[in-house]
């Protein structure tokens, strides 16, 4: 085997990128070498979105908050589904593919967040609960919550999740009643004669 000094010269381009406004429900678009950047409605009242592009081909998307730093990101998926809560922050999706060109098709629904009691999250809906103290508690596989503090991405919290006391904002994708019993999950110790 034989290895020879020399130079190796590498070029790097970035994809031209396209603002496409703000992100509709039911719009349909075509990907090709440009990424294309939606910027996410800001709601009259604090709310949730709902978001999804779909591709019957591999796209990639990127969630951007309001300083364009990249909060979480997918790859070669086929759908890009997210919950955000933006409440003044003005946040961004880039959507891309590397597979030529991509049809894409847009979902996008805005919910108000109302208190709720613990038992059902309404389809649609997002709801604020406040819990009385830290601990770890029972949802479902399909709900997902913020902090009532924060805004940005809701992540997965169930079936079960930590959260810390206070108020806490609970959604979930599409319009069906999700279990939501926030009942406490404790341990029984039992303590060992000797």
């Amino acid at each position: 085997e034989t290895q020879q000094r020399g130079q190796t010269k590498l070029q790097v381009s970035l994809a031209a990128v396209e603002d496409k406004g703000l992100v509709t429900d039911g719009a349909a678009f075509k990907l090709s070498a440009a990424v294309q950047t939606f910027a996410i409605p800001l709601a009259e009242k604090d709310g949730v979105a709902e978001l999804s592009f779909r591709s019957k081909t591999p796209i990639s998307c990127a969630l951007e908050d309001g300083r364009g730093q990249v909060v979480h990101r997918r790859a070669r998926v086929f759908e890009c589904g997210l919950l955000v809560r933006p409440v003044t922050e003005k946040f961004r999706v880039r959507v891309w593919t590397t597979d030529g060109t991509a049809q894409v098709t847009t979902l996008y629904k805005s919910r108000a967040v109302a208190p709720f009691e613990k038992g059902t999250l309404a389809g649609g809906a997002a709801g604020l609960h406040v819990l009385p103290r830290a601990g770890r508690y029972r949802t479902s596989a399909q709900v997902f919550c913020i902090s009532g503090s924060q805004r940005g991405l809701l992540r997965s919290c169930g079936p079960e999740v930590s959260l810390e006391a206070g108020p806490t904002v609970f959604a979930a994708f599409g319009t069906n009643p999700q279990p939501a019993p926030l009942s406490e999950v404790t341990l029984e110790v039992s303590a060992k004669a000797e």
